[in-house]
C-alpha cells in the first residue's frame, strides 16, 4: 500500500535549504499559500527577514510505504 501526500509551505530561502517560516500552517494548494501571503507579508517580512532572503512557496511531497501489516 502506498501513501501520497503532498503540501505547500512559505519558507526562506538561504541558498543550500529552504526552511519553514515558524508560524505559518502547511497549505494543501498553492493558491491558499499565496493568498495567506498577500494577507500576512508584512508581518513575515519583519518578523523573519534579517538576512534579506528571499521568500518562496514550495511544495513538499512526503510518500509512505507499507511494509509490514502488524
Amino acid at each position: 500500500m502506498k501513501n501520497y501526500n503532498q503540501a505547500h509551505i512559505i519558507a526562506i530561502d538561504k541558498l543550500d535549504k529552504y526552511e519553514q517560516v515558524t508560524g505559518t500552517p502547511e497549505f494543501y494548494n498553492e493558491s491558499a499559500a499565496i493568498k495567506f501571503w498577500e494577507l500576512n507579508k508584512q508581518t513575515i517580512q519583519n518578523d523573519h527577514n534579517t538576512n534579506n532572503y528571499p521568500f518562496v512557496i514550495v511544495r513538499k511531497e512526503v510518500s509512505c510505504f507499507l511494509v509490514k501489516e502488524l
